[in-house]
């Protein structure tokens, strides 16, 4: 789903998507291995294929474990002022 995205003038950007997440997965009986943002937007800047960020950004993926499940958490900020 795309939402409108508005600039400080009121003009709709076209072709503008989300500009941060959180995900949270939890398994049972599988165990996840990995999770990773190489590949997406929220690639870091340096890996190849680079990453989109703008000023300033929060990128925070990683494996999750409790007494009762395993899974994968991920938050990302892609910028904090675009």
């Amino acid at each position: 789903m795309r939402l409108p995205v508005e600039d400080c003038n009121g003009n709709i950007l076209q072709d503008h998507g989300a500009r941060g997440w959180s995900i949270s997965v939890a398994s049972l009986g599988l165990r996840i291995t990995d999770a990773t943002t190489t590949g997406t937007h929220a690639a870091s800047p340096d890996a190849d294929p680079s990453g989109f960020f703008g000023s300033g950004h929060f990128e925070r993926t990683g494996l999750a474990f409790s007494d009762e499940f395993e899974g994968a958490l991920g938050a990302v900020v892609l910028s904090w002022t675009e």
